[in-house]
């Protein structure tokens, strides 16, 4: 007991030096200004868990476009502004990630993409990168497998018969089987029960990181009632996608011929045999964690966006109709769109970007962490300091953008007609700098020709003509638009 009580001492007096030594750091000048903490939890319930953005966006205005926070014990930095985020994203010294609540569950599960860092990650990215390329990422091979999938959606959305439907599974799965070919080398029936299960399991887990995202920053309320069902409700989503994707990898295993790869998997396997000596191992559970990072990001970021676009269009009919009336006169009622039909509708590539600012549905670019002592700004940032890109800010900076609460795709519409393509490069929904998501040109062409081919074939209605879904989002790693269903009413001769 003597050693419990002990333990538990010294644990809180490095949580109070640490709380010290911040108030210290700010006090001289070294850290930003920015909202009182207290020990222990710091700044971590002064943030409204329903709608956390509204209180970064409230002490932005308050204390300016670099302030600090302490979240838990971690000395956090905030950067709102465009340009402070760029310099910051591109510096080799931002490019580590903060401990997350994998490690506080010890499931280890920053092996991945996303959240691995240093030589680790710089090995793993390489790879990956070039193990896409090889595999025709992001080329015609790719659009051809995008435009089979919208094909399917599109007599999925056909069945409906313009009757009321939820449509988050049908876009979801629409998205998984574009990534799937690319991984596992084949796709799923869009109504396989499997299928449904893991992409459910990869919503869930994008939303319940704002129910659980507490535990990464003071720990010790894991063990208290309201964390536990749900930590162990995360834990069982997270196994069965790691047992799913594990079968796959030894069904894989029983075919797999390195002299020719089929998919990411069997590169993976290739590189297991040839890379001897690195601080990337390569290792049957890297795998896992890259299938799922890349799995995860591909498909909630294109199905969010869909969710957030139909609301939009129902919103705003003279908007669609205009993005209709482009793509009648572009492509026509029955050819199907490409990728490299964006640079004939500037309109709908409008639409896209516009979508992305006013959902807003990424608030926060993934955290970074300073992985040496860095000078930013006037400011001493030690090593280890978070670093959070507050996107929901800079895409409602007045300063970029005119009447940022309207939505408005002509905001993009240069006079000459053509797409204003400064302005597109303040849209920062994939992030910036040395961590920009490596999947962002397989989410532009999923999106492009998605949502431009349901546009060609249907007009969206809301479930009541008088009842429109709503704007209040939900929180998450991703922010969803509330549970809704829409109508797809095909489109006839005009």
């Amino acid at each position: 007991m003597f050693f419990v009580y002990l333990t538990a001492a010294c644990a809180i007096f490095f949580l109070f030096k640490k709380y010290l030594l911040f108030l210290w750091s700010r006090g001289v000048g070294e850290f930003p200004p920015g909202p009182w903490p207290v020990p222990v939890i710091g700044n971590s319930l002064q943030l409204d868990r329903k709608k956390p953005w509204e209180t970064f966006e409230k002490w932005t205005l308050h204390y300016g476009k670099i302030f600090s926070v302490l979240l838990g014990d971690k000395p956090t930095i905030v950067v709102s502004d465009l340009q402070l985020i760029k310099r910051a994203f591109k510096d080799d010294r931002f490019t580590g990630r903060p401990d997350s609540i994998w490690q506080v569950l010890n499931m280890d599960i920053d092996r991945g993409i996303v959240l691995s860092q240093g030589e680790a990650w710089k090995e793993n990215r390489k790879f990956t990168l070039h193990a896409l390329r090889d595999l025709g990422f992001g080329t015609s091979a790719t659009q051809d497998n995008i435009q089979e999938e919208a094909r399917k959606l599109l007599r999925l959305l056909k069945k409906s018969n313009a009757s009321p439907m939820e449509c988050r599974m049908p876009f979801a799965t629409a998205a998984s089987n574009v990534i799937s070919r690319v991984l596992f080398g084949n796709v799923f029936d869009m109504e396989d029960e499997n299928l449904k299960k893991f992409v459910g399991c990869t919503a869930e887990n994008f939303c319940a990181s704002a129910r659980t995202g507490l535990i990464g920053l003071v720990p010790w309320v894991q063990y208290s009632p309201p964390y536990r069902g749900e930590l162990q409700a995360l834990r069982n989503r997270v196994t069965t996608e790691i047992t799913q994707t594990q079968e796959l990898l030894d069904a894989h295993r029983k075919s797999f011929n390195p002299e020719t790869p089929r998919d990411y998997i069997d590169a993976f396997l290739v590189a297991q045999k040839t890379v001897h000596k690195k601080a990337y191992r390569f290792t049957d559970w890297d795998l896992v964690c890259n299938i799922s990072d890349i799995h995860a990001a591909s498909t909630e970021t294109t199905a969010t966006f869909l969710l957030w676009a139909m609301i939009y269009m129902i919103r705003f009919p003279m908007v669609q109709r205009k993005a209709q009336m482009e793509i009648d006169k572009v492509v026509g009622p029955h050819s199907a769109i490409t990728f490299a039909d964006r640079e004939n509708l500037p309109y709908v590539e409008a639409v896209v970007h516009e979508v992305f600012r006013s959902s807003n549905y990424g608030p926060f670019l993934l955290p970074h962490a300073t992985i040496e002592n860095a000078d930013f700004e006037g400011f001493v940032l030690p090593i280890g300091t978070q670093v959070i890109a507050n996107a929901w800010h800079v895409h409602r900076d007045a300063a970029l953008w005119k009447e940022p609460e309207e939505f408005d795709p002509e905001r993009f519409i240069l006079p000459d007609g053509q797409l204003d393509k400064s302005l597109l490069n303040n849209v920062i929904v994939f992030s910036v700098g040395k961590r920009v998501c490596p999947g962002e040109i397989l989410a532009r062409m999923e999106i492009l020709v998605f949502l431009g081919s349901i546009l060609q074939q249907f007009t969206i209605r809301s479930e009541q003509e008088d009842v429109v879904p709503s704007l209040e989002r939900v929180n998450g790693l991703a922010l969803t638009p509330h549970p809704y269903r829409c109508r797809f009413i095909p489109r006839g001769p005009e």
